[in-house]
């Protein structure tokens, strides 16, 4: 997340950075809040941090566009 921050920060001024990064934030956890629980499966580290990773550049390619 802070890399994110950091480089909306680099791309616009600091406050449109923070608050650019506070609505991509409230779209991820939205998403999340959306998506139904399951039963618990055993993901490795790394398979969560692709996964992570994945989900913050789609949503910020929609912002982009």
């Amino acid at each position: 997340m802070n890399a994110m921050l950091d480089h909306l920060s680099a791309l616009y001024d600091d406050d449109v950075g923070r608050a650019t990064f506070a609505r991509l934030r409230a779209l991820i956890e939205t998403a999340r809040a959306q998506i139904p629980a399951r039963a618990p499966t055993r993901v490795t580290q790394r398979d969560a941090i692709l996964r992570q990773r994945d989900s913050y550049f789609a949503v910020l390619s929609v912002l982009v566009r």
